[in-house]
């Protein structure tokens, strides 16, 4: 009997290993805790069948030493590693993780191009892609739309989702699917499914809801990976729309725990190939070698552990004021965006952090404002009897001069009905409109209108140029008259006023040479800081002669 049961425990061993794929590494306290278990549990298995042919005599007692020596052994390792990782004890290393940090007064978020807003959420795109499916029955009863993930392909930000098998049956009988999903992060109507790259037809077969030597990580731990830690598998697509599983290679830098990247493994889904790289030679496509999970947790302890474990009273502790989220860079480079907000100061951030998601640099900036959750609270009170909820709000500078947070506001049914901006300075500053473009003019209209009764300085980045109207055009936004004008050898820009910045806006013609104070930056719409007409200064008008008498 008891050598059925040392069987059995073999079979256990060799069955767990298979189906969980554990990392087989020495720092691995996971892998140690499931030895003490199925050991220990061995042991007592034995104990209680023991018919005498492992004892030994030592004094007067009997001892079962078969299977208990390994079990607390590896008891022995578990609790040394996890000693080895507490806080309590390491606080100085967990903080360190993050590495070196630049910190800045400049603010220095992405630029919004509102022809590329990605600000179709994560539910969002799943609902576009679902829908896109369901328009081949065929093909939607046999496969579902898989995670989707974020990131740029050429110069377009959009959500890719590998097609997944519905259930063991469905991989039984087809073992590879079809093809993939990739919907715009700024339209989610724009949806496209991908069956076929340069002529070939696709089929993906080391995915997510693969079965046995199929699986991923399965895959990856069969080439050489055994001992490697694995995490954040990740649909992504080349420049070319060739399906790839990007997998973050990590190192324990903290006894059993402090995760940290050290690499990248792309898979090929369709042959199974396998290539390794390390950070600074991972292809250019690559978006994301941070897992985002590694990322927060270690933003998180390199705030809360600023003096050490222990310190009851706060002292100079801070927090993240929200989850990371994923923003693209005017260098055309990924990045998360963290806030960061005092502790017990739920609904401000005194900062935020910026992490290339590819190289782990961090440049902390610093400024007073409102958290994301207060900016959706103000952009859903605008109109709150139309019950909208705000998507996630992204940072981003508006105007080339106001850093705001810029979400999608959907109805019931996850459709975007209208669009918020909120200053991240004051949640008061708040536009919404039923297109993006719309709300960043009247965001942009208010911002004018207070720095003029302001009398703000000039700054750094302002321009002042002279030139001539050749189009002007009016409309009203939220009870402001705002004119657009396209000046002679800035074709390609439109410079927008409200009424309350000069009153020649409201005699200016077409032709008139005009005096304009704006900022310099890439956006096409520019703020009109400071107007004059010049035409009008040159040729006043000339009063009536008063009739004679008769």
């Amino acid at each position: 009997m008891k050598t059925f049961v040392n069987v059995m425990l073999a079979l256990v061993l060799a069955a767990s290993y298979y189906l969980f794929s554990p990392q087989m590494a020495m720092d691995n306290a996971a892998l140690w805790f499931f030895l003490t278990v199925v050991f220990g549990v061995g042991g007592v298995a034995n104990l209680a069948l023991d018919d005498g042919s492992y004892r030994y005599e030592r004094g007067s007692r009997n001892w079962n030493v078969a299977l208990f020596i390994p079990a607390g052994l590896a008891a022995l390792m578990f609790v040394g590693l996890s000693l080895a990782s507490m806080p309590m004890l390491r606080a100085d290393s967990y903080r360190a993780l993050l590495g070196n940090e630049k910190t800045s007064e400049t603010k220095s978020l992405p630029a919004l191009d509102t022809a590329n807003a990605p600000l179709v959420s994560y539910s969002m795109a799943l609902r576009a892609a679902e829908k896109k499916l369901s328009e081949i029955p065929a093909l939607g009863s046999q496969a579902k739309v898989g995670e989707l993930h974020k990131q740029k392909v050429g110069n377009e930000l959009v959500w890719v989702g590998f097609l997944e098998h519905r259930g063991l049956f469905s991989w039984n009988s087809q073992r590879t699917t079809p093809g993939y999903v990739v919907v715009s992060a700024n339209d989610p109507s724009d949806v496209k499914l991908v069956t076929e790259v340069s002529g070939k037809k696709l089929a993906l077969r080391y995915i997510e809801s693969a079965y046995f030597g199929d699986d991923p990580e399965r895959h990856l731990r069969g080439s050489g990976y055994a001992s490697r830690g694995l995490a954040d598998f990740s649909a992504e697509i080349d420049d070319e729309g060739r399906p790839f599983m990007v997998v973050t290679v990590f190192e324990r830098r903290v006894g059993a725990s402090g995760e940290d990247a050290s690499g990248v493994v792309v898979l090929d889904v369709q042959s199974g190939d396998v290539k390794f790289y390390t950070i600074a030679d991972a292809p250019a496509w690559v978006d994301r070698i941070q897992p985002e999970d590694f990322v927060k947790t270690q933003l998180s302890d390199r705030l809360e552990y600023v003096n050490g474990w222990l310190n009851p009273s706060n002292k100079d502790k801070l927090a993240l004021s929200g989850d990371v989220d994923l923003v693209y860079g005017a260098d055309g480079k990924a990045y998360f965006y963290a806030g960061i907000t005092s502790v017990g100061r739920d609904n401000g951030i005194v900062g935020y952090f910026l992490v290339d998601t590819r190289t782990k640099e961090v440049t902390r900036y610093s400024m007073v404002g409102v958290t994301e959750s207060v900016a959706q609270a103000a952009a859903q009170g605008v109109n709150p009897e139309k019950k909208y909820e705000a998507t996630n709000a992204l940072p981003f500078m508006v105007g080339g001069e106001s850093p705001a947070y810029v979400m999608a506001l959907r109805d019931g049914t996850g459709i975007a009905r209208a669009y918020g901006v909120v200053d991240i300075r004051d949640y008061q500053r708040v536009a919404v409109a039923d297109t993006l473009p719309a709300a960043i003019r009247a965001f942009q209209s208010k911002m004018n209108i207070e720095r003029t009764e302001m009398g703000s300085a000039s700054r750094p980045n302002d321009v002042s140029m002279t030139a001539k109207v050749l189009r002007i055009g009016q409309e009203v936004r939220q009870g402001n008259t705002v004119y657009t004008l396209q000046l002679q050898g800035q074709e390609s820009k439109l410079y927008s006023a409200d009424q309350n910045r000069s009153e020649d806006l409201s005699v200016t013609r077409e032709g008139d040479t005009v005096r304009v104070s704006t900022l310099l930056n890439e956006q096409r719409v520019l703020p009109v800081l400071a107007f004059e007409n010049l035409s009008l200064r040159a040729n006043p008008a000339q009063p009536e002669k008063a009739a004679s008498k008769p």
